[in-house]
């Protein structure tokens, strides 16, 4: 049984997790306040009170448990705040009257009264509340001290002194909880800004790596055609000249890639996830354009296949990111020893996932260099002539849309690049 009571409790607790705090003190306090007045029920039936006493805390019990019903329908939950602030004021009120005003159990209860208004009210209405419980307040010691024939004594010692016992157990209780909620509050926070502090170092470093070796990427092309500027004005030699702007054409080439891989970072870190049908010969065909201008494009025979009947549902432009960087470097690493060099792309789909592979025969990549293949401006070749961000950027546009990727590769022989994405038909 109480095993069962705590796990109710917990998913109870887990379920407004994400709630605002006030939301999530009220459902607290109604249950603390329930599990009081059922206790107080069963007890006025043994001990006499007063009848008076009896029907109010058995009304009261049903009041509370109406607002906890209440409460858990999105569309009343202010109102039941409202209605729930202003019937513990009125509780009290009639409590005192009805268990001997300033000396019963009652007294202990006007911190309660307080803590609710602060905890459970919206910010904008605490102040007016607060001034409502000390008007209150401010009543039942006026009613106390100069109508005290209004309030009604208890029917035997033993009652009262239960009540009181009773009352100042259930105050002390509501602390308790109040002060284990803000320290588990406060450890939470303090956990989250550690990890927070800790993602913000990491990301800080990242940029400041990123800027350094995006300025002298982007420096290197200038420079150069800088000084092939400076070649050509030197040169009468036509055939010289040419050669001259090929070299410039490839350099500037070279710039326009690298500036599209960091468009291509800039949007898969700002963009939200948008799900839409997608073409895959389409997405392939852009990405095959893309590498139309390399010396590589008509040595590499390339293919896809995927069930065209099947209606693909993913983010368009993180998709297209994929394919234009992985399809990119196995046009740049192919293997000019081989006679048939190839790139394979299939798509299968299952119910949950959509699985893309992009299987080549070219240069591969080293055992060691593997695991470092997806870290930012990591190359793999000492011949590399990309920057070192696109598969950085593709891992990236992979895990934003909720999927994995994994490379296998062997030096000489060929890679794999398995993508696994989530299936939103």
């Amino acid at each position: 049984m109480y095993q069962k009571i705590k796990n109710y409790l917990r998913n109870l607790w887990e379920e407004n997790k994400d709630e605002d705090i006030s939301d999530r003190y009220m459902v607290a306090i109604l249950l603390v306040f329930i599990c009081f007045l059922t206790v107080q029920t069963i007890i006025v039936l043994f001990l006499q009170i007063n009848l008076a006493n009896t029907l109010i805390t058995f009304s009261t019990l049903l009041l509370f448990i109406g607002f906890y019903v209440f409460f858990r329908i999105e569309r009343y939950k202010q109102m039941t705040k409202m209605l729930f602030v202003l019937a513990s004021h009125i509780s009290v009120f009639i409590f005192w009257i009805t268990s001997e005003g300033l000396f019963g159990a009652i007294t202990s209860f006007l911190p309660i009264v307080i803590f609710i208004v602060v905890s459970v009210l919206p910010l904008r209405y605490s102040t007016r509340g607060l001034v409502l419980t000390f008007f209150m307040i401010s009543l039942l010691f006026g009613i106390d001290i100069y109508f005290p024939s209004w309030i009604m004594e208890y029917e035997s010692i033993a009652a009262k002194r239960t009540d009181i016992i009773i009352g100042v157990l259930f105050s002390c209780s509501l602390t308790a909880f109040s002060f284990l909620y803000l320290k588990q509050q406060y450890e939470s926070k303090e956990t989250e800004l550690k990890n927070q502090f800790e993602r913000q170092k990491k990301l800080n470093e990242e940029l400041d790596n990123f800027v350094y070796r995006t300025s002298h990427d982007l420096r290197a092309p200038i420079s150069s055609t800088l000084g092939l500027i400076s070649l050509i004005q030197m040169s009468d030699n036509l055939a010289e000249i040419k050669n001259y702007v090929n070299l410039q054409e490839k350099s500037m080439h070279k710039m326009d890639a690298f500036i599209i891989e960091i468009l291509n970072y800039s949007r898969n870190s700002r963009m939200e996830v948008i799900y839409d049908n997608i073409s895959f010969q389409e997405v392939y065909d852009n990405a095959l354009q893309q590498v139309a201008h390399t010396k590589s494009s008509h040595k590499l025979k390339t293919n896809l296949e995927y069930d065209e009947t099947y209606l693909y549902s993913s983010d368009r432009l993180r998709i297209q990111i994929i394919f234009n960087n992985i399809i990119s470097n196995a046009f740049r690493y192919f293997d000019e020893k081989k006679p048939d060099s190839f790139l394979n792309v299939k798509i299968r789909h299952t119910k949950s996932d959509i699985i893309i592979e992009f299987e080549d025969n070219g240069i591969g990549i080293a055992p060691t260099s593997l695991p470092k293949i997806f870290d930012m401006f990591y190359r793999a070749h000492k011949h590399s002539v990309g920057s070192g961000v696109g598969l950085y950027i593709v891992k990236q546009s992979v895990e934003k849309i909720g999927g994995k990727i994994v490379c296998i590769s062997e030096e000489n022989v060929g890679t794999t690049f398995r993508v696994s994405l989530p299936n939103k038909q």
